[in-house]
């Protein structure tokens, strides 16, 4: 806030108030809020270190606001930002930041807990850890214990385990596969050989419908080893095309499609003419009596032969 501005209560104006973040004064929690009073801009937040009070989900509706700061909106100016904070910002670091600050986004309290058990795997996948690097001295760390989207140290096979989902469509690995790529979208590591800093749990990833190759394997190998598939996540090294999905040189598979489809039916036997079967029916016939025939063609020459005579005598 501006010069001046403090806990519970305004204090005195500057003339040229300059506007700074609070964060490094006040934790951020889920009892923040700012409200505008014509060109005043003001920021409340329920909870204050100085006065041991932090917010949570058990603050009350009735619970004083004991932090304010206020200011001129014509007064703001933009922030001069340093070479550092110019950098592209990794969209995953931010979820994970928004995810630890606020309470209520986190589905459940074993996301920022571990359990005794826990604890205990953790010791021995550590001592497992120490006896790797002793062993290999030479060989890439392993990827064991990440930091889940709430900080919280997890074993990888915690993360990454079997979950089916009531969808009998996901049942089949070329489906499952073409679900994950269309659902979630990719986004590209910051430095492309090294593990992330944070390996969310499926259900988050899911739920951002975004993430790096890391995000990806974990959930699609969680949902085939969830139907019974053998599946695992190998990390290593491809070329920057596939690591991106760059198909600039590749065919339009839905082309590959329609030219297999006019091979096929190209391709196709004719069908045969059926022959006619010897079982079947024949139709009625039109019998004719040769008798009857020569009988009216003999009285047609009697009938011509009367007729003629007939004539001559006239």
């Amino acid at each position: 806030g501006p010069p001046g501005g403090g806990g519970g209560g305004g204090g005195d104006r500057t003339s040229n108030p300059a506007w700074t973040e609070i964060e490094h004064e006040l934790a951020p929690n889920v009892c923040r809020m700012a409200c505008f009073n014509g060109e005043n801009l003001g920021s409340f937040q329920v909870g204050s270190p100085a006065l041991g009070l932090i917010a949570g989900d058990d603050i009350l509706a009735d619970t004083f606001w004991d932090c304010y700061k206020s200011t001129m909106v014509s007064d703001l100016g933009d922030k001069l930002l340093d070479e550092e904070s110019l950098k592209p910002v990794n969209a995953k670091k931010m979820r994970v930041k928004h995810m630890t600050e606020n309470i209520r986004s986190t589905p459940s309290h074993s996301f920022r807990s571990i359990t005794a058990k826990e604890k205990l795997m953790l010791e021995y996948v550590e001592n497992f850890r120490l006896q790797f690097v002793e062993l290999y001295p030479t060989r890439r760390p392993l990827l064991l214990t990440p930091s889940n989207e709430c900080l919280v140290k997890k074993f990888v096979c915690t993360t990454m385990r079997p979950t089916k989902l009531p969808f009998s469509e996901l049942y089949d690995a070329p489906k499952c596969i073409r679900f994950v790529s269309d659902f979630l979208k990719y986004e590209a590591l910051d430095d492309p050989i090294q593990y992330p800093e944070n390996l969310p749990s499926p259900y988050s990833v899911l739920c951002w419908q975004a993430g790096d190759c890391f995000d990806f394997s974990v959930v699609l190998t969680s949902m085939l080893c969830g139907v019974g598939y053998d599946a695992y996540a190998v990390m290593g090294y491809a070329p920057k095309a596939v690591t991106l999905a760059n198909q600039e040189l590749l065919q339009c598979p839905l082309l590959e499609e329609e030219e297999a489809a006019r091979n096929a039916e190209a391709n196709r036997p004719k069908k045969k003419e059926v022959e006619p079967d010897k079982y079947r029916i024949p139709k009625e016939r039109t019998l004719v009596s040769e008798f009857e025939a020569d009988m009216k063609g003999k009285e047609g020459e009697t009938r011509e032969r009367e007729e003629a005579g007939r004539t001559e005598r006239e």
